[in-house]
């Protein structure tokens, strides 16, 4: 319930503000119970006066128009008030900067965020630029490669054909000489085209391209056309060079030639492969081993369209044409088993025209074994021939 006598709701309202949960009961004599500070009595005697007495600690007394505390001070009702509202005031006012506090605090963690993002985006956008430029430098790197090559030659270093019979087909024109290729999955190499003889388009490789580690994938894929090779001579004492277009025999114009790079299989392992063999070696197969052993065959090829032959007397089974890089320039077997073909296929041999003479790096150690009386011999033991040299397509 609420009680008012004169000025008391004033007091009541501002002891409501500073005290906690106050019980208040009026009796018949108009007196008030406040639990938590005591007894306040309200009398209605003369002066009107209304006391607060505390459990403990001295008398609170309230007259007509002044509030007085242990006797030791009084205060006006007005002043009470503005001075509670001069306190909610500055509550208010601490409450409002306790806030102003945490955001400035909120703002000023935010501003450090955006100053770290604002660093890292200059240095992502320096990134980029880098990025960029390094790009453009590739492009543009990319691009002159791009136009070197359809500026250069097919052939060359820059722009290699897949082979001299490719090249060929992409310049009737090419003269004979060393150009570029490159096969699928290998490497860039220097060869030797023969472009003039026997309708051209001949791959040389040599001796430096041939060694024990070499794969044959490039030699499988270059020999394409197996009814045909093409070997360069070239003579002991004068250094010119010959030609011999080696084909089948017409009896065994069914079987394909093997050209081979350090493999044998299916045909007679050569005499110096255990020796010079074990530096590398390209294996001419005429007759594999099962066609080769026919006892009375007439056996051996042609060169340049004349027949090379011999008959085979004993039935071993020996056709074919081995050269050697020998890098480490080791000595040959010192077996020997006649000179008939070599003999034979020396008469079939042309001249190289003047000019069109193919570097001698190109030129092997040669061993060459057919029969049953057919020969076995080696070139360091031929009379005037020092050096062969085979070329395919």
């Amino acid at each position: 319930m609420a009680v008012c006598f004169g000025r008391l709701c004033c007091l009541l309202c501002v002891v409501s503000i500073v005290t906690v949960a106050l019980s208040v009961a009026v009796d018949d004599d108009a007196a008030v119970l406040v639990t938590d500070a005591g007894a306040l009595e309200v009398r209605a005697s003369a002066g009107g006066d209304i006391r607060l007495l505390p459990g403990s600690g001295g008398t609170v007394r309230v007259g007509n128009t002044q509030l007085i505390v242990n006797g030791l001070s009084s205060v006006n009702f007005s002043d009470i008030s503005q001075a509670i509202y001069g306190l909610q005031q500055r509550v208010s006012s601490l409450e409002t900067s306790s806030m102003d506090l945490a955001a400035n605090n909120s703002l000023k963690g935010l501003k450090q965020r955006v100053d770290m993002l604002e660093k890292e985006n200059l240095l992502l956008k320096a990134t980029n630029r880098q990025l960029i430029s390094n790009l453009t430098e590739a492009n543009n790197a990319v691009q002159n490669l791009q136009l070197q090559v359809a500026l250069a030659p097919i052939g060359s270093l820059q722009n290699p054909a897949d082979s001299c019979q490719h090249l060929q087909n992409a310049d009737k024109h090419a003269p004979s000489g060393e150009y570029w290729i490159q096969q699928q999955g290998a490497n860039k190499m220097l060869v030797y085209c023969e472009m003039d003889i026997q309708g051209g388009g001949f791959t040389f490789v040599s001796r430096r391209q041939v060694t024990s580690t070499a794969t044959s994938s490039s030699i499988h894929q270059l020999f394409s056309n197996k009814t045909a090779v093409l070997f360069r001579l070239v003579n002991k004492m004068n250094f010119t060079q010959y030609y011999s277009l080696v084909e089948q025999l017409d009896t065994f114009s069914n079987k394909q030639l093997s050209v081979a790079q350090n493999s044998d299989a299916g045909y007679t392992q050569p005499v110096n492969k255990a020796t010079l063999g074990q530096s590398g070696y390209l294996f001419l197969g005429i007759l594999d081993s099962a066609t080769a052993k026919l006892r009375g065959a007439i056996q051996g090829y042609k060169s340049n369209g004349v027949p090379v032959n011999f008959t085979n007397c004993d039935a071993n089974p020996n056709s074919y044409i081995v050269l050697y890089p020998n890098h480490d320039e080791l000595s040959p077997s010192k077996y020997y088993g006649g000179e008939g073909m070599y003999q034979k296929w020396k008469k079939t041999f042309t001249i190289v025209q003047t000019g069109l003479e193919m570097p001698e790096k190109y030129f092997f150690f040669t061993e060459m074994h057919f029969g049953g009386c057919g020969a076995y011999i080696s070139s360091d033991r031929w009379d005037t021939i020092r050096a062969s040299a085979i070329g395919v397509r």
